[in-house]
């Protein structure tokens, strides 16, 4: 059985010492990351717009498929690998958390982090603040995480003229609206 190890972004918690490391199987943390991403989705499906011809329910008869297929495939993939461990089988292998600082964390690990957090942050704020504004606090935080502070200047240009290009090809060109900034007609 081989072992992977991960960094994880928090100090602290279980598995913290060298003598208490804690172990993951990777298929039962699959399993349920599936279950709660279908469960999601499942949820989500509730509010797609009913149909106003034919059958009201139509258009989210598939997506709810999807994410009851998601949600199955779960408990399938976690109760046939916890029947694994109880008989002694072989089981697939398992991650050992490793709990670090930020700092100490590896580039691409901090990537990852920043990158999700920095999508957490964008969802949450683009129809408050509307496209631009958010996307430039998105691409901004990405950029400036990529390049550092010492090219300021091109990261600040990239993202200002990415954001108000796609803003307005998209609104003027292709009619498609995208949320405006609030204080701004724009």
């Amino acid at each position: 059985m081989r072992r992977l190890s991960i960094e994880w972004a928090c100090t602290g918690g279980a598995g913290d010492t060298e003598e208490d490391p804690m172990f993951i199987n990777i298929n039962i943390l699959a399993g349920l990351a599936s279950m709660l991403f279908g469960l999601v989705y499942m949820v989500l499906t509730l509010q797609i717009p009913h149909a106003t011809i034919g059958n009201a329910f139509a258009p989210a008869i598939f997506p709810m498929m999807v994410g009851a297929a998601l949600f199955v495939s779960g408990i399938v993939l976690m109760t046939s690998e916890l029947k694994k461990e109880r008989s002694g089988g072989q089981t697939a292998e398992k991650i050992e958390l490793k709990f670090h600082g930020f700092r100490t964390m590896r580039f691409e690990n901090r990537m990852i982090l920043i990158t999700v957090l920095a999508a957490l942050l964008y969802a949450l704020v683009f129809n408050t603040l509307g496209y631009v504004l958010s996307t430039i606090i998105f691409l901004g935080i990405l950029l400036f995480t990529l390049n550092g502070r010492k090219k300021w200047k091109t990261n600040l240009l990239v993202t200002l003229v990415f954001s108000v290009a796609v803003y307005v090809i998209f609104t003027q060109f292709l009619y498609i609206p995208l949320p405006a900034m609030p204080f701004v007609d724009l």
